[in-house]
């Protein structure tokens, strides 16, 4: 009786570990394209202040 408690705890673990997984993955790539949206902002902020500078 013990083993199979252990055994089904293991596989709850395991799925909540899977999800987790799959939930940082998702939220890594909205991250990352968030973070390049951003770095393309700035530049573009950067190039229009060189711009200004330069003019």
């Amino acid at each position: 009786m013990k083993g199979k408690v252990i055994y089904v705890d293991f596989i709850k673990k395991h799925r909540i570990t899977l999800v987790r997984f799959i939930l940082n993955k998702i939220v890594n790539l909205l991250f990352k394209k968030l973070n390049t949206s951003r770095t393309k902002y700035k530049k573009d902020i950067y190039m229009t202040k060189k711009k200004s500078i330069s003019n």
